[in-house]
Order: C-alpha cells, then structure tokens, then sequence
C-alpha cells in the first residue's frame, strides 16, 4: 500500500493537476503553453504504465512467497530476466536455505531485492547482472551487481527524480533491522548490498 501510494498514486494526481492546467490553457487559447505539458505528460503516463505492469510482476512473487523464499526469489528473478532481457545469474550460498530467515525478514529482504532489481532495470543500461549471497556470523549479505553505466551515488537522493526504490528499500531494511549500501561510480557499474539477520535458532 505505501509503495502504490508513494510511486503510482503520487504520480496520478500530478497527471490529473496538470491536465487540469492543460485544458484551461487550450479553453483560453494558449496552445504554446498546452502542447508541451500535454507532451510531457504523455511520457509520465507511460512511465506510469510500466510501474503498473512491474507492480503486478511483484505481487506475483509476493504470492509465492507463501511457499517459500527461495522459489519465490528464483521465479522472480526469471521473470525479470526474460522482462527486461538483462542476462541475470542468481548465486545463493550453499548455508541459505527456508530456515535462514525468519519469515517477516525473508518477505522484506525478497521486497527490497524488487526494488534493486527493477532500478537496475529502468536505471542501469546493464547487460548483464548477478545476485549473490553470503553468510557472516549473525548476518546474511545479499548483493546486487550490475555492468551498467554506474552514477554518482551523493547525487542520489530518496524520492527525487522517481528514485523511489532506495526508500522503499531503506523503509523494509529499517524494519527488520538491516541495512542498504550503494556503491557506484560512473561508467563501472552499480553493486547495492542488503544486509539482513539471520534467525536466532
């Protein structure tokens, strides 16, 4: 609910705002000031629709991760290779299993590794991607690594230029009491790392 509300939603009501100003400038004869918003405002409606569509490839894996973490992981990761067509290969640590995690962690870290995975999508320009995993003592890594064109990450900011995901990955890390790190440079790629705890036995 926050994500449709903070992403789709917030951006509906801007497309009603300024068609609403669209169509006060065509009734008053300024069709200079019309014609680009109407413009723009065509791109952020199609925007729109691939978030809509990478919403519902979501909640697909939410479903299965009512059977379990790591098929819900792999089915997700199949799907998005085949929709952004970005060679992607999934390295899970032999230690990982259902029991790792768990299952509210389990559901925050799938949500977050979403969200890494569709910025990669729109963002990164990559050809290739690869998920790995690995186990510290208390705490499992999971890290995101693309070949794509990389940016400076002390540009980045939350919620500005519908870089949304970072706080939503931030939010689900928070609630479990795990972490986000970025580190990238122009022209040599992108890595984010999800830091989660493992289940206390």
């Amino acid at each position: 609910a926050r994500e449709l509300h903070d992403g789709i939603a917030q951006t509906l009501g801007y497309v009603i705002t300024q068609t609403q100003s669209a169509l006060k400038w065509l009734h008053d004869g300024k069709d200079e000031k019309a014609g680009p918003l109407l413009e723009r405002l065509v791109q952020v409606t199609q925007d729109t629709h691939i978030s809509v569509r990478e919403s519902i490839l979501n909640l697909k894996t939410d479903k299965d991760q009512e059977g379990s973490f790591i098929q819900a992981l792999k089915g997700h990761v199949d799907r998005f290779e085949a929709y952004y067509g970005i060679r992607t290969e999934l390295l899970l640590y032999d230690g990982i299993d259902e029991t790792t995690f768990d299952p509210g962690t389990g559901t925050q870290l799938l949500g977050a590794i979403q969200e890494g995975l569709t910025n990669a999508g729109k963002h990164s320009g990559a050809r290739n991607l690869q998920i790995s995993s690995k186990l510290n003592k208390d705490t499992a890594h999971f890290s995101i690594t693309d070949d794509g064109h990389g940016f400076d990450v002390g540009r980045l900011k939350p919620g500005v230029d519908g870089h949304f995901g970072l706080g939503f990955m931030q939010q689900r890390m928070a609630q479990v009491g795990g972490t986000v790190e970025i580190s990238s440079e122009p022209g040599a790629g992108t890595m984010l790392t999800l830091a989660v705890p493992l289940r206390k036995h």
